[in-house]
């Protein structure tokens, strides 16, 4: 009599450890308990999927049926193995696979198709190419073909590894040997091209999988990676092309991440066309626009030389309630540069399309306009410009206020500098770190700077920390003049948390040496 085994298992609630033997069923020979321990494993394997039971609790159940056939003397067949096999796969512990196919080879036991094939799924999942090896070397052996599904399996692997030269070498393989590739395949190797950021090699199979399935069939998600990929990577032509693909041909829907990638390739590849249709795409899928979404469009239409269609940018932006920022119009100041003609065309279009839209001029352009001039040397049109505020129909601010400061200062016009400031600073509510260290920085290119301190005296009295720029000026001033106050403003550097840098110091000591030859030379007269 044999030992209780598959129908007191079956009987048992929740897999208990205890064995009823009301249940048992005697058998007469091995192989029909074999048979029945394998229906039980096939069963139990069954219900495990559709009831999600846990991967351990899977596998112990099935070794404990495993151990029901040795207990009474069996042997394990190819169906044994087969189960043993799907419950270490699904346990995750390709290393027993290993084991089984070493038992069966010592039984005398042939992997077939199927066995092979759930052998090497389990192998790819876990990324062992040496359990593959071995299968792949068994399926030589016993003259098993390598199919489609098999170099699913192989490639899947490679992909864990990622080898993908082999990968490629693999695909190329299957071609001379006119063994199609599934799409499976090509999305593994797409999917391991997108990852290693090889954009070229997984633009060039899309095309290839394109010739399987039409361009409706293939994955959008496939487009959308290498899109995203383009975006990230700033591969202009890749991104520009599969935005064609995936947005415009199957509607796919980037997300707004990826969209503010590919505005900042247009913005730098200077293709405003480009960035205007990613715009349109975000306005249509009702994102809401922000300033840096505008930005790079600006950043093309200036870097093609577009300046005054980058202009036509900000009006645009505050009709749809984006306020633009300095930042915004620093591309059209950068690519002005040292263009006076071109600053010169740029303040004319402005008065231009003051005349003819009867509006305003936009005040970051106008301030913009003003710094470069003053950067520029054109301080006396700099002013001049300012001055024509009321022409411009703009309201100056800080930034416009700073931006004539800065004429003032290269002009070296005190009077003009203090008359602005008192003008539009009188509420000390508005008042800047930037603006009050302007005027420091003014009051230091004069040889009576004694109102430098005022400036000074009105930060520390308004809690404002200033610029570490007038401080050097205010020290380099103090210096040359054999000011006593000097240590006094080395102390308040520091104490405002700046390093005396070593130009400065060279400064002061320079000037010292200088004095003192000054005196030396005077002694031996």
């Amino acid at each position: 009599m044999f030992r209780p085994t598959a129908q007191s298992i079956r009987s048992l609630p929740r897999l208990t450890k205890c064995w009823k033997q009301v249940y048992c069923q005697q058998y007469r020979t091995v192989t029909s308990l074999v048979k029945d321990v394998n229906d039980e494993m096939a069963r139990f394997l069954d219900v495990a999927v559709v009831k999600s039971y846990g991967k351990n609790s899977t596998l112990t159940h099935i070794l404990r049926l495993a151990q029901q056939i040795k207990d009474n003397g069996g042997q394990f067949d190819i169906e044994t193995y087969r189960h043993l096999l799907s419950a270490y796969a699904k346990a995750g512990n390709p290393s027993k696979i290993m084991t089984l196919l070493t038992q069966m080879e010592k039984n005398s036991l042939e992997i077939d198709k199927d066995f092979a094939d759930k052998a090497l799924k389990a192998a790819a999942h876990q990324g062992d190419s040496i359990l593959q090896g071995y299968i792949l070397h068994l399926m030589e052996k016993y003259g098993l073909e390598k199919t489609t599904k098999v170099y699913h399996y192989m490639i899947s692997c490679m992909r864990e590894n990622f080898e993908f030269e082999r990968a490629l070498d693999t695909l190329n393989m299957m071609k001379k040997r006119n063994i199609p590739a599934s799409v499976s395949i090509y999305k593994d190797l797409i999917d391991m091209a997108v990852q290693l950021r090889e954009l070229e090699i997984a633009s060039l199979l899309i095309k290839d999988l394109e010739q399987l399935e039409s361009k409706s069939e293939v994955a959008d998600e496939l487009y959308l990676k290498v899109l995203r990929c383009a975006a990230f990577t700033g591969d202009y032509p890749i991104a520009k092309s599969y935005w064609e693909y995936s947005v415009k041909d199957h509607q796919c829907k980037p997300d707004e991440g990826t969209c503010l990638y590919i505005l900042q390739i247009a913005g730098r590849n200077s293709d405003p066309s480009f960035a205007t249709e990613v715009l349109t795409y975000l306005k249509d899928e009702g994102y809401t626009y922000k300033e840096h979404h505008f930005a790079p469009l600006v950043q093309a239409f200036a870097s093609s030389g577009k300046i005054l269609e980058a202009m036509r940018v900000f009006p645009y932006m505050r009709s749809r309630g984006v306020l633009p920022t300095i930042r915004t119009a620093l591309p059209i100041a950068y690519n002005i540069g040292e263009d006076k003609s071109m600053i010169q065309t740029v303040k004319n279009n402005l008065l231009d399309s003051v005349d003819k839209e009867n509006g305003s001029v936009d005040i970051i352009l106008y301030n913009m306009i003003i710094h470069s001039l003053a950067y520029n040397g054109e301080n006396e049109e700099a002013i001049d410009m300012f001055k024509k505020a009321e022409k411009f129909k703009v309201v100056p601010n800080n930034e416009t206020v700073d931006a004539v400061l800065d004429a003032c200062i290269h002009c070296k016009d005190v009077e003009q500098g203090k008359s602005i400031f008192d003008q539009f600073m009188s509420d000390s509510r508005n008042m800047s770190s930037r603006t009050l260290s302007k005027m420091v920085t003014l009051m230091c290119t004069q040889e009576d700077y004694e109102d430098a301190f005022k400036y000074i005296e009105k930060m520390k009295e308004l809690n404002i920390i200033p610029l570490r720029g007038c401080y050097y000026k205010l020290i380099k001033r103090l210096s040359a003049s054999n000011d006593p106050r000097l240590s006094i403003a080395l102390e308040d550097l520091q104490a405002y948390g700046y390093p005396i840098s070593p130009y400065i110091s060279e400064y002061i000591e320079r000037g010292e040496r200088m004095r003192q030859y000054a005196i030396d030379s005077q002694i031996d007269k």
